[in-house]
């Protein structure tokens, strides 16, 4: 529900559906974090049972989808947080890959590491997405480092059968392609940006980050590549980044949607 919200705000800008993101992700901080931990359920007013792999990472993926579309520094500082412990409960140091259990979960006879995906993707593949989701918004190595562990381990399977890894090859796309960074800066923000955001958010891109704030009044956490990105002429302008490289500004979407276009 967090992701969809989201998106329709990103793609619609209506601010019912801010609402409910905002209300759903405060939910999440205020009743299903407990001690430093994720809860897995809720039921009769009181949360219960550690919760699995995929609940951290499919969290922290929705965490980073509403930042995308409210640039709210909060979003982004909770996908740090559910990454971090993600990493410190489920992941195999020694032979790569994040269990479905935390470390801590009562002993099982097999401690899986759950990689198939069906019509939810699995653990494993929702932990690659968002880690390299996190390295796109904040260049930290180790979130490509994991990241990476995973796609080589599972290297052969999907060779296999990509048939069992529709979401795994997608973020091995991700990693191989590199995303599109596309930083939009206003006066005003999202709202003063919509000549530029409105058709760029209803055209689909695999592989885009975007960022959007007001220049005057930055948020407190922006990425790497969004930082130091001036207005043109007092206009909504936009960028293009991709490994490590940015464009020409562009004031205007026919200018925008070329940059975009580009190989």
């Amino acid at each position: 529900m967090l992701s969809a919200c989201a998106d329709a705000l990103r793609v619609t800008g209506k601010l019912e559906y801010r609402r409910l993101a905002e209300g759903c992700a405060a939910f999440v901080r205020n009743k299903l974090w407990a001690g430093d931990r994720l809860l897995h359920s809720w039921k009769d007013g009181e949360a219960k049972i550690p919760a699995f792999l995929d609940d951290y990472a499919a969290l922290g993926l929705a965490f980073l989808d509403l930042y995308e579309a409210t640039t709210g520094a909060e979003h982004l500082e909770w996908a740090e947080r559910l990454a971090a412990r993600m990493l410190g409960l489920f992941w195999d140091d020694t032979n790569g890959g994040f269990f479905y259990t935390p470390a801590d979960h009562e002993r099982l006879i097999l401690r899986t590491k759950p990689v198939h995906d069906g019509s939810v993707p699995s653990g494993n593949s929702l932990a690659a997405m968002l880690c390299l989701r996190l390295h796109a918004f904040t260049e930290e190595e180790r979130y490509s480092r994991v990241a990476e562990r995973v796609l080589r381990l599972y290297r052969a399977s999907m060779e296999e059968n990509p048939f069992a890894h529709a979401y795994l090859l997608a973020a091995l796309d991700f990693y191989d392609r590199q995303p599109r960074e596309v930083v939009v800066v206003a006066t005003g923000g999202r709202e003063g940006a919509a000549d530029l955001l409105e058709p760029l958010e209803r055209t689909y891109q695999a592989n885009r980050v975007v960022v959007c704030y007001d220049p005057a009044a930055p948020p407190l956490k922006l990425p790497p590549f969004a930082r130091g990105k001036p207005l043109v002429d007092s206009r909504p302008t936009a960028y293009v980044c991709h490994r490590s490289s940015c464009s020409p500004p562009a004031s205007d979407w026919q200018g925008l949607r070329q940059l975009i276009a580009q190989p």
